[in-house]
């Protein structure tokens, strides 16, 4: 992927993910607050990136370049 090809991957998916969870804003209870709110979120960032047994090398190789080039 070129920059602008990961620019809208990046744009598209958060999107997503924010339309998927506002759609389901009223069914959330009233006494959540930041703190459920932000592990749904990551939650469903989770669940979006569905890595598979099949990816174990390459979710290694991500977590090393996360790593080394301190993107977290």
């Amino acid at each position: 992927m070129n920059k602008y090809e990961k620019v809208t991957f990046i744009t598209d998916l958060i999107r997503n993910v924010q339309g998927d969870i506002l759609k389901k804003v009223d069914k959330l209870p009233e006494d959540w607050d930041g703190w459920e709110l932000r592990q749904l979120v990551a939650d469903y960032f989770t669940n979006a990136a569905f890595f598979t047994d099949n990816d174990k090398r390459r979710k290694k190789e991500y977590k090393n370049t996360v790593l080394v080039n301190n993107l977290i």
